[in-house]
């Protein structure tokens, strides 16, 4: 089942192949603005965090529009609620007068015990900044460094990964799936092939049917022969796979020589196809003259084409 789904999605890929790169370029700028917000927002979220009391530090406004408050205000907290530990005020806006200029400035002023509230370590960061600086931005450059090279290799990545795809959409399997459904055959129908048959063959959707033992991509029937005057220590492994005559047809396989399986001829139930694989492995003459097992002869020769795993070997 989960084949069959992963076998459908590609085809839909293929079929849509500008809609599916939409889509994945789409979600890519999503992931990219989701990780932008997060990180805006723990951002936001964290700032201040850094002082050890910041769970217990309010500031008070005026209103919700200024940042400000009347200078009699922390008297009267101190007054009004003994639970407050310290208050602190500390204007924004000063005049600077300088050689007769006045000069209106944005400075911040706080008394000494401000610094009891707040972590601030002015004089200790000066000085950190001074010993540290040049460490401080080539640790920067580092970062950016390995910033670029991880962006780099997930670019990388992706190129590679669509590569595959397309590799895995475009390769020449040796046989047209398109539009070929297949399911697995119950005991019913087993028991009833010919009349299962025929019924589907009156649907007019439906051209051809034929039956394979198993699908192809799974496990295949192992066999082996030992050909005339070897011991079975040479024997030759291949693989089979037992169907009837419209296989070919269905799939679109092409028969390099010989004939096809013939439903009419009895015989033909002990005859074989060889894909060209098996011929330049195991004939050396007429592949149509050449029998194993002593009484099964080659009828025919086809065009390979995968019917195991694709990282597999290709079979006879």
């Amino acid at each position: 089942m989960f084949k069959n789904f992963i076998v459908s999605v590609m085809r839909n890929y293929r079929r849509h192949y500008g809609y599916v790169l939409i889509n994945i370029f789409g979600l890519a700028i999503s992931i990219a603005v989701f990780a932008l917000i997060m990180s805006y927002v723990l951002y936001e979220y964290g700032a201040d965090k850094f002082h050890q009391n910041y769970e217990d530090i309010y500031r008070v406004d005026l209103n919700d529009k200024y940042g400000v408050s009347p200078i009699t205000l922390k008297q009267d907290i101190n007054d009004r609620f003994p639970e407050v530990v310290s208050t602190r005020y500390f204007p924004r806006w000063a005049t600077v007068i300088y050689e007769k200029k006045k000069l209106e400035s944005k400075i911040l002023f706080a008394d000494a015990e401000f610094f009891e509230i707040f972590d601030y370590q002015p004089v200790d960061v000066i000085k950190g900044e001074l010993r540290s600086g040049k460490k401080g931005v080539i640790f920067r450059k580092i970062l950016i460094i390995i910033q670029f090279t991880i962006s780099i290799a997930m670019i990388s990545c992706t190129f590679a990964v669509f590569e595959q795809l397309d590799y895995f959409l475009e390769q020449d399997l040796g046989f047209d799936d398109d539009q070929v459904v297949t399911f697995r055959q119950t005991t019913e129908i087993m028991d009833n092939r010919d009349a299962f048959k025929q019924e589907l063959l009156k649907s007019a959707h439906i051209e051809k049917v034929s039956y394979l033992y198993l699908a192809l991509g799974r496990i295949i029937i192992s066999s082996w022969f030992v050909e005339e005057g070897d011991s079975e220590e040479n024997q030759r492994n291949f693989k089979m796979i037992k169907t009837e005559p419209e296989f070919l047809e269905v799939y679109g396989i092409e028969l390099k020589s010989g004939r096809n399986f013939n439903a009419e001829i009895e015989s033909d139930h002990e005859k074989m196809l060889v894909n060209e694989t098996f011929v330049k492995e195991f004939i050396t003459g007429d592949p149509l003259q050449f029998t194993i097992w002593d009484d099964t002869q080659v009828i025919g020769v086809v065009d390979d084409f995968v019917f195991v795993l694709c990282s597999m070997r290709l079979s006879q």
